[in-house]
């Protein structure tokens, strides 16, 4: 368990840095040091083990007011920027579209209705299918062979 020792020891360090003189009061210094620990790029992985774990970095914790301290827990209101809606600011921003489902490794889409019908002269009969989650630029015609594997909706 060497690796376990390494890690033991740098938590050994932190503490004993951030305790000083308090050695006693060591477990209140202990989340903070976790988290510091669980945020710092790891040389190993180029990450740190909080995106590892949560595909995400944490969100900065607020702080309470140390009352020692002579910070005031207020701040000046003209440092208040107003909210953007992103679907304002970007209207016309359509949401990325959902992937395939994988079948037998195979990607399939999920068809939201068929639009339209033609008869080629060869006999094929081909669709007009607007995908599910996709815009209708995307729309396609599709031969009615390659439709085997689509459900049909249950009649309600």
């Amino acid at each position: 368990m060497p690796i376990f020792r390494e890690w033991y020891q740098i938590v050994e360090q932190l503490l004993r840095a951030a305790c000083k003189d308090e050695i006693s009061k060591w477990d209140l210094h202990l989340p903070a040091l976790d988290f510091a620990y669980n945020n710092a790029t790891h040389a190993a992985t180029g990450q740190t083990p909080f995106f590892i774990c949560y595909g995400r970095h944490p969100l900065t914790p607020q702080q309470p007011t140390i009352p020692t301290t002579k910070i005031h827990n207020a701040f000046h209101v003209q440092l208040l920027k107003p909210y953007l809606d992103p679907n304002t600011v970007f209207s016309g921003r359509q949401p990325p579209p959902p992937p395939p489902v994988l079948v037998h490794d195979e990607p399939e889409y999920e068809v939201e209705s068929v639009l339209a019908h033609r008869r080629q002269r060869n006999g094929y009969v081909e669709l007009l299918i607007r995908w599910k989650g996709y815009d209708p630029s995307q729309d396609s015609w599709v031969s009615e062979s390659e439709m085997d594997h689509a459900r049909r909706p249950l009649p309600e």
